[in-house]
């Protein structure tokens, strides 16, 4: 039979190693989290991705690459048809005009919700 002291400092130790562990895996966890995804096609990657939060507020006739990412299922490569889009027609009139452009649908415009939107003064209308 051991000696009960050792079976309970073993039993604290196990326990300080396990605690520790899971506090590694929770914080490992976070920090994967925290950061955006690397998007098939993207070609380039420098500096940390847009956090997407509830404040985020995109106006489509003034942002930019990196402003546009932002919105759900926007990369690269889509941002930048919309600003290609905005150059060669002016700016856009209404958020339904973005389906105009290929890959872009209602549904994907509905998710963004109230992030993205047109200026009132480039607006046609309510």
């Amino acid at each position: 039979m051991g000696c009960p002291a050792k079976n309970s400092a073993q039993r604290d130790a196990v326990r300080l190693l396990l605690s520790t562990l899971l506090a590694l895996v929770l914080i490992t966890g976070a920090a994967a989290v925290s950061f955006a995804p690397f998007r098939p096609g993207q070609t380039e990657f420098s500096g940390s991705p847009p956090v997407l939060t509830d404040s985020v507020r995109v106006n489509i006739n003034e942002a930019d690459v990196s402003e546009l990412c932002c919105l759900p299922e926007v990369g690269i490569s889509r941002a930048e048809a919309i600003i290609t889009y905005r150059e060669q027609h002016g700016p856009y009139r209404h958020l339904r005009d973005l389906c105009n452009i290929e890959g872009i649908d209602v549904q994907m415009i509905l998710s963004w919700g109230s992030m993205a939107y047109i200026s009132e003064q480039d607006a046609e209308g309510f």
